[in-house]
Formats: C-alpha cells, sequence, structure tokens
C-alpha cells in the first residue's frame, strides 16, 4: 500500500511540476540577416537584430514589443 501512494504522489509532483512551467522563450537563433525594429509603444526607438529569432526572443525575454520595419541595419540619426 505504501508503494501506491509512493507512487501516486510521485506523478502527481512530477505532473505537476511539468505542467506548471511558464513556456520558455525560444533563443536558439542561429544565422545572421540584419534587421530593423521599432518599439511599438516608444516610435523612435529602433534597434537591429541579427535576424527575427532575435528579435522574437529579445521580445520574449525582455517583456517588450519590437516591430519589424524593413530588411537591413537600422540607421539612426
Amino acid at each position: 500500500m505504501r508503494s501506491i501512494v509512493s507512487l501516486v504522489l510521485i506523478f502527481a509532483l512530477v505532473a505537476g511540476t511539468c505542467y506548471g512551467q511558464p513556456v520558455k522563450c525560444q533563443c536558439n537563433c542561429p544565422g545572421s540577416n540584419l534587421i530593423c525594429a521599432r518599439d511599438s509603444l516608444k516610435s523612435k526607438e529602433t534597434e537591429t537584430f541579427k535576424n527575427i529569432c532575435q528579435l522574437n526572443c529579445f521580445n520574449c525575454t525582455s517583456g517588450k514589443n519590437f516591430i519589424l520595419l524593413h530588411k537591413g541595419e537600422c540607421k539612426n540619426d
């Protein structure tokens, strides 16, 4: 009986930790294809990212919302 209770508790613990995990950001971004993006809330703040994956990773990890402006490096004045 103890082994059944132990197995149920272990299963509940493992299930709770697996399903309770927040979605992690996808930040494995190989390659380089420069893009320019703008903070959607601060229209003058631009940033160059090495690719769209890096842009998405930055937004995910920083809580910001940069949007793609164009391909290539940003031209800051």
